[in-house]
């Protein structure tokens, strides 16, 4: 059935839905793509579905202009909560709710699902990155890969990512169970990680994904084969400045320059996300003007002077 015929409040009504889809999938903000995302958004502030509503009550992001980063680090993780945990129906009823008391309880276990599921993650992190101090080598190991019949496999893949993230090597993490290894990748930039995937086929179970992340099954007695061929495949493909991570600034600034009308005409660029990502600026020369302190649990507090005499205040987490 053709859309473009219907009246605006038949496919208006889903626009929260579609974007929080579109937003949550990690799709390239930019051709249609990012006037469905913004118009849902506005939707999502003032007339969200039920469920959503809900969900946005309890995690308190109700009556705010909504950016990606609150869909995909606040609203998507708690609707994709259960599912990583082993049972996908409950962010379903949410989204399908018609009943906002219904939706209210379904909410409350989202987020509560969705804490359990962090404290998996941050006991798999630990764990990964303890592994990683205490058996790897920046000189020889270019590919990381562990297993653990302890990690749930439905973490694992964003345990990944938090180990790519601190060692900036491509990593593979395994859950073991009965004989056989389920496990999820990421890559960093310049090395696609289905190519490397390809190189170890043969004594892979199965396999997919794409350049940046992939998931896999091998049988547990070949994952030390799997561990040197990753690495081996990884190193031809490596290169000493293709491991080193790199900041990418868009343009130089002065301190001066970055004024309330300034971060007004940015936020016009809204929403942010592949392929239009919030700017990055770097300003060069900075002194902090008083002795830095430490606020809340980590941030660092700082006042910065610019050559041109101009002061910023900024916090670094």
């Amino acid at each position: 059935v053709s859309f473009m015929k219907r009246e605006d409040e038949i496919w208006s009504q889903f626009l929260d839905i579609v974007s929080l889809g579109t937003a949550a999938d990690i799709v390239p903000l930019t051709g249609e793509n990012r006037p469905i995302v913004k118009l849902g958004f506005e939707k999502m502030s003032s007339q969200a579905t039920i469920g959503l509503q809900a969900l946005l009550d309890i995690q308190k992001l109700n009556n705010k202009n909504l950016t990606t980063r609150d869909v995909v680090f606040g609203l998507a993780p708690c609707i994709n909560a259960t599912g990583r945990l082993g049972n996908s129906s409950l962010g379903v009823e949410l989204l399908l709710s018609d009943n906002y008391t219904e939706a209210l309880d379904i909410a409350t276990q989202l987020v509560s699902a969705n804490s359990q599921r962090r404290e998996l993650d941050k006991k798999v992190q630990t764990e990964a990155m303890a592994y990683v101090e205490n058996n790897c080598h920046a000189e020889k190991d270019f590919g990381i890969v562990i297993a653990d019949e302890k990690w749930h496999v439905g973490v694992i893949g964003i345990s990944a990512s938090k180990v790519v993230e601190k060692f900036y090597r491509p990593a593979f993490l395994f859950n073991i169970n009965n004989g056989i290894a389920r496990g999820s990748g990421r890559s960093i930039p310049g090395i696609n990680l289905l190519e490397v995937l390809h190189d170890c086929a043969d004594i892979l179970e199965s396999y997919g994904g794409h350049k940046v992340a992939a998931g896999a099954s091998i049988k547990t007695k070949n994952i030390e084969q799997f561990k040197n061929k990753f690495n081996d495949s990884v190193r031809l493909r490596s290169t000493e400045s293709l491991l080193q991570p790199v900041v990418k600034a868009d343009a130089e600034a002065g301190v001066g320059q970055l004024t309330p009308k300034f971060f007004r005409i940015i936020k016009r660029m809204e929403p942010f996300g592949p392929g239009n990502r919030r700017p990055v600026f770097l300003i060069n020369n900075v002194s902090n003007r008083y002795p830095p302190r430490v606020v809340g649990k980590n941030h660092l507090k700082l006042c910065l002077q610019g050559e041109d005499g101009a002061v910023l205040d900024a916090i670094a987490w």
